[in-house]
């Protein structure tokens, strides 16, 4: 798994990005002096590198500090090591010396701009072809790219591709940084094509191809350059790097950062495929609150050997293939001590259906190979599972297991199956990765509209109770809009989210350590989330139904439950639908990404003040989420009221880096931005002037061709009304996104308003929570109970009991965290300990009494100790005639009950019959007994006495409570 850093990488990086580096010698020395075995640069390994450094006594001492700098560089801007503070006074700020360099050459960068528009009305009427002319076109047109990148994109027809409603270039990567990265599927980055560019490069595509070279590429700039209107010097390959990335600084106004997101591709990795929106079969809604059930864990003196059904499935799958059929073994359950088996035996049969990376089929004994490492594992519990520190813990201890190296590599591919999982989605395969590689990106997007067909989905939902629901919704709003991570939203406390005062939309949130786990980085933060109109008004809903509550208790979730129970059930379900609406590979961390690209976008729409018809391919909800006053009111607790250019506009990098928790801007673009396409849109004007020409040159048409008024007059309804004289020069101002859908009518899906649409509007999500409630708390076969009803939350958003009554009762009347539904053979044996009488105190209490026989002894433990009332309180009193003589019968089953975990207590009576009580306290209130319970029970047992209590038996009741 270890692989060696390569000083080759650091000097082809420098010469790629047009930066200054040493010979490949003096980087070696540097590495092989650093010896790095971690993902960090220590205090000790700098302080060695730096003496080592001054006891040269000639000219190598300062070749080899730039040496240090450059790969410190490297380092820090690529792979993303932490390198010491110290670090900061001993090595020049890399970063300054780019940008200077860049600004040395603000002459050439006015000339080449000045005299590509003076040359491109020529260019559109007789459309020369020369090489040079073409780099100069794309560098200003798309991005200035490193002429490597040029190289590879000019040989590749390929790179364009159609992605959400435009024309992109696919620029590949030269080291593979995505997760989804193969032999076949490179990792790449995305930059959007104007019309004008997309022209250019698909006839350059069409003229005879020649092999190009980088020295071919910057002696054609040059030679292109060196005449009217130009008149430059030749200069080098990463002077031309230089020369047009100083261009746009000064054209489209960019910082140093963004200015680095530009020209560099390998600083974001685009989506592997557009975000397409699944449909959800029946049994696929019905099973997504049904989380997986775990085998509880068994105490034994003797430690029993773990069983790996994975290898009954091998087995099977051999004998299948040879002919032999033999019962397929069942999946097995999940077990709370150890989950490994499940895990194996889902990962085994992945590999059976859609075989492996290289090959669709696998061998069995392929597949025993890939899991021998099983053996050296020790178990991994739920509990273990479901918390990410403790998690990283087990892995770094597996490591230490496997010595073998192939073992390793198949434990690691064994990890990547564990991170698709939905309850171990928080697995963070970079901590496992090589540290001479740079990290591993996971790109995945979704857009505001995705998550409201996301929450759509769970709140249509079958199965789940309506307070689950509503629970699931929240989780996935809060995940987007709040970009919060999975921990973070588990351990969200009543206390910790607010409605801002002044805007219904806005919530204010404390991210901060609680009884049940710390932040990432140790540190508190806070967060302010805007939500749309809807969306809010759910998380609202949910206040006001948790209102008076204890603070401390969790925003998601009941307080009795533990943090594994309220991941099981109200993160598993937004996990299964998100990999059910978009694909397998999809995470609940994925909506963190998502959310930090929204707030990006809106920060970058201030910016460069844009409005929301700036965008290309976006929905209505997104569109609505980007208007001037939308992105206004989301940084209002910057900005207070301000426009953003009368404050220092350098900070909102800074601000949403802190936003989201993090250190640097670095850990936000890179992991979290996916979109190229997207964010240089909002740098380039969204209206064009066309003249005739140019649009002819853009559309295919041929130079000079009449044809071209009725295409303007297609293209602009007001060109018709236009005298004669000014329709000849007319230049219409059109948007890229009306010109391809020109050119690809059928890749351009238009609403009401003509803009490119992906989904529908937003959804009324609390009218749709709601209606999807029960209407009485007992349906029509009087076997289930339905708390969470119209009849318990009487009005709007407000419940006609306190929540605290509805957690206690949820709490009694609930079985692992179903609600209460008995089978026709509990019914009967709850009519068998039939009747029931109440006794009213603080709580409600029921009694019966029972006989001494088998069949009542089997109901009361079937129904009371592990079947559907089994939080209940029971009590047996055992009321005896002290003239009677005592009975080894009524012994043993007194006995019988205390080994069921009943209080058995005995009480002599001077007169009557002798006789067996179970009093069952339900820890229900009285008043939520008369609102709402009496009718489930009168419906269960209709011929229970209505009365209170039993006149024959109220002495004894009444001095026994």
């Amino acid at each position: 798994m270890e692989q060696r850093l390569c000083a080759k990488w650091i000097c082809d990086y420098h010469h790629t990005n047009g930066l200054d580096v040493e010979p490949l010698e003096e980087i070696e020395w540097v590495l092989t002096t650093l010896a790095p075995q971690a993902r960090e640069i220590t205090p000790e390994q700098l302080k060695r590198l730096n003496l080592a450094i001054s006891q040269i006594k000639d000219g190598r001492q300062r070749r080899r500090k730039k040496a240090r700098d450059q790969c410190l560089y490297y380092l820090k801007e690529v792979n993303h090591w932490p390198i010491p503070e110290v670090a900061s006074t001993q090595w020049r700020d890399t970063n300054r010396e780019w940008m200077m360099s860049i600004l040395a050459h603000s002459e050439q960068a006015t000339a080449l701009l000045d005299g590509h528009r003076l040359q491109s009305p020529a260019f559109y009427q007789t459309r020369w072809a020369h090489l040079g002319w073409t780099l100069l076109l794309l560098n200003i047109e798309v991005a200035p790219l490193p002429l490597k990148d040029w190289q590879a994109i000019l040989q590749n027809p390929d790179a364009i591709e159609w992605f959400d409603g435009q024309y992109t270039l696919k620029v590949i990567h030269r080291i593979d940084i995505a997760a989804f990265a193969s032999k076949s599927t490179p990792s790449f980055t995305r930059y959007p094509l104007s019309p004008v560019a997309y022209r250019a490069l698909e006839q350059y595509y069409q003229s005879p191809s020649e092999v190009l070279s980088i020295k071919a590429l910057t002696e054609a700039l040059n030679d292109w350059v060196s005449g009217e209107p130009y008149y430059l010097e030749p200069i080098s390959t990463h002077q031309w790097q230089r020369a047009f990335a100083c261009l746009w600084y000064y054209h489209h106004e960019l910082g140093a950062s963004l200015l680095k997101d530009v020209c560099d591709p390998t600083r974001h990795v685009a989506t592997l495929h557009p975000v397409r929106t699944n449909t959800l079969t029946a049994s696929e809604q019905k099973a997504l609150y049904t989380p997986p059930s775990f085998t509880p864990t068994v105490t034994s003196k003797k430690k029993s050997a773990t069983t790996w059904p994975h290898k009954a499935l091998i087995r099977y799958h051999q004998n299948l293939r040879q002919g032999r059929i033999i019962p397929k073994p069942k999946a097995p359950d999940w077990q709370e001590d150890n989950i490994l088996p499940a895990l194996l035996f889902h990962r085994t049969e992945t590999l059976f259906v859609e075989g492996g990376v290289k090959r669709e089929k696998l061998h069995g004994q392929s597949i025993v190979r890939y899991n021998n490492f099983h053996s050296h594992l020790t178990p991994l519990s739920f509990a273990t599972a479901i918390t990410p520190d403790a998690l990283h813990e087990w892995v770094r201890e597996q490591w230490t297991r496997l010595d073998d190296s192939s073992d390793g590599y198949h434990f690691y591919q064994f990890l990547c199956s564990m991170a698709q999982h939905s309850l171990i989605d928080h697995l963070d395969l970079s901590l496992f990765q090589s540290p001479s590689l740079p990290s591993k990106v996971d790109p995945f997007c979704l857009m505001p509209e995705h998550i409201d067909s996301l929450v759509e989905t769970l709140l249509n939902a079958p199965g789940g109770h309506g307070m689950q629901r509503i629970f699931c919704a929240v989780a996935a709003l809060l995940g987007f809009y709040a970009t919060l991570r999975r921990g973070e939203t588990l351990r969200l406390r009543l206390g910790d989210i607010s409605v801002h005062p002044q805007d219904r939309q806005c919530f204010i949130i404390e991210i901060t350590k609680t009884k049940e786990g710390d932040t990432k980085n140790k540190k508190p933060r806070t967060v302010h989330a805007y939500l749309p109109s809807e969306a809010a008004k759910l998380v609202r809903v949910l206040q006001k139904i948790k209102e008076g509550g204890c603070k401390d208790d969790p925003l998601l979730g009941f307080s009795f439950e533990t943090i594994g129970d309220r991941a099981r059930r109200y993160l598993y379900p937004v996990t299964q639908a998100l990999k059910g609406l978009f694909g397998q590979s999809v995470r609940y961390h994925h909506l963190r990404h998502s959310g930090a690209q929204l707030l990006v976008l809106q920060g970058l729409t201030l910016a460069f003040d844009r409005d929301e018809k700036h965008l290309m391919g976006i929905g209505p909800l997104t569109r609505s989420l980007l208007t001037p006053q939308t992105c206004q009111a989301r940084f209002h607790f910057w900005l207070e009221g301000q426009p953003l250019r009368e404050v220092n506009s350098a900070l909102l990098l800074d601000v949403i880096t802190e936003e989201l928790g993090h250190t640097h801007y670095a850990t936000t673009r890179r992991h979290y931005l996916h979109g190229l396409e997207l964010f240089l849109a909002l740098v380039k004007d969204k209206n064009e002037r066309y003249s005739r020409d140019k649009l002819r040159y853009v559309l295919g048409m041929p130079a000079g061709s009449n044809d071209i008024s009725r295409v303007v007059a297609q293209l602009c309804p007001d060109y018709a009304a236009l005298p004669h004289i000014e329709k000849k020069h007319y230049s219409p101002a059109l948007s890229a996104s009306k010109l391809f859908h020109r050119l690809n009518p059928k890749g351009v899906v238009k609403d009401k308003d003509g803009a490119t649409s992906t989904a529908k509007p937003e959804t009324n999500l609390y009218q749709l929570w709601f209606t999807s409630l029960p209407k009485q708390m007992v349906n029509t076969d009087s076997t289930h109970l339905t708390l969470f009803c119209h009849d318990t939350f009487a009005a709007r958003s407000q419940p006609a009991f306190s929540f605290k009554e509805l957690e206690q009762a949820w709490q009694v009347l609930s079985h692992k965290g179903q609600a209460l539904t008995l089978s026709p053979t509990q019914q009967t044996q709850l009519k068998k300990l039939a009747p029931f009488y109440c006794v009213h105190q603080e709580t409600l209490s029921l009694y019966t009494c029972v006989k001494f026989n088998q069949p009542d002894l089997a109901a009361v433990q079937a129904l009371f100790q592990e079947g559907p009332f089994c939080h209940f309180d029971v009590q047996c009193l055992l009321v005896q005639n002290r003239k009677r003589l005592s009975s080894l019968k009524v012994a043993r089953f007194m006995a019988q009950f205390q080994t069921l975990g009943f209080a058995v207590e005995q009480q002599k009576i001077n007169h009557g019959d002798s006789a067996l009580y179970l009093i069952i306290d339900t820890h229900l209130s009285p008043d939520f007994f008369q609102h709402q319970f009496k009718h489930y029970w009168q419906a269960l047992l209709p011929d229970s006495p209505q009365e209170d209590l039993a006149p024959s038996h109220s002495t004894v009741m009444e001095t026994t409570l």
